[in-house]
């Protein structure tokens, strides 16, 4: 909160974003994205706190993230300076964190999870147009819609899920992209609302059908240009997309305009 006071809650927004910074020799300091002034201490009785930048006894604002021990998933947060050095979750009042001396299972694993959670708009990489209010694309992003990025494989396959509509992104071979849902595809057909996602040098990334392999793109009509899918990259590059990370709303804007995509929130199991 703003007094720096340490809670746990099920809310993914601002309050709840830390990033991980390097110290060095593997060490990190965990530092809040709201209140870039306040990190996360463990003094060497084990107490978890919030302290102010340089402002702690040497190591106590320095941990270790380590993989979790064989049998579970997540990570493992470790105090450089604390005797009782794992960081884990306590159930008391109020709820919070502490530490204890030996890894006991649950309360102690974490695990790091992207700010943005997967949730992207995608815009036209040169014609400054959003994907929305669908299947239309708009110059004005305050109508995008929000795309969920759901990685597949680890060959660049997605599915690209609209999160108001509750459907997932797909294409005929006429060209015309529209709204499906898993169950529209038989066992034999289930890759239909897969695209293979691939980084372009432009630096954008493009998106193609992954049944008949048409790009992603958006059509010529400069009145109400909507979505489309055509068989090659056009001169004007129309199928070259950004994707635009969204964060929770409690950020700034000028902190968005900063924000790393692989600034994480520690979430505890």
């Amino acid at each position: 909160d703003l007094m720096g006071k340490l809670s746990l809650t099920t809310d993914k927004r601002g309050w709840e974003v830390w990033r991980f910074v390097e110290m060095g020799g593997g060490k990190l300091r965990i530092v809040s994205w709201m209140h870039s002034q306040f990190c996360i201490s463990c003094n060497h009785e084990g107490k978890v706190s919030t302290i102010g930048i340089g402002k702690a006894e040497e190591g106590c604002d320095e941990w270790t993230v380590e993989k979790a021990p064989d049998g579970h998933e997540g990570v493992v947060i470790k105090s450089v300076a604390c005797a009782k050095k794992i960081l884990c979750r306590h159930d008391g009042e109020g709820g919070g964190l502490s530490t204890m001396q030996e890894f006991e299972g649950d309360c102690g694993l974490w695990y790091l999870d992207a700010a943005h959670s997967q949730v992207y708009t995608l815009t036209s990489l040169y014609h400054k147009r959003s994907i929305g209010p669908f299947p239309y694309v708009t110059d004005n992003m305050k109508q995008s819609d929000q795309f969920v990025l759901q990685m597949i494989d680890d060959e660049g396959s997605v599915r690209l899920y609209h999160k108001s509509n509750g459907m997932y992104l797909g294409s005929n071979e006429e060209g015309e992209v529209e709204f499906v849902t898993l169950s529209d595809n038989d066992d034999t057909e289930q890759s239909a609302e897969l695209w293979k996602m691939e980084q372009s040098i432009d630096g954008g990334y493009t998106f193609s059908s992954k049944t008949h392999g048409g790009l992603l793109s958006l059509s010529k009509d400069e009145v109400n240009p909507k979505l489309c899918t055509v068989t090659a990259m056009t001169d004007d590059k129309r199928e070259v997309w950004s994707i635009n990370p969204l964060l929770p709303r409690a950020i700034s804007s000028g902190k968005i305009k900063t924000f790393a995509i692989g600034t994480s929130v520690a979430v505890g199991t």
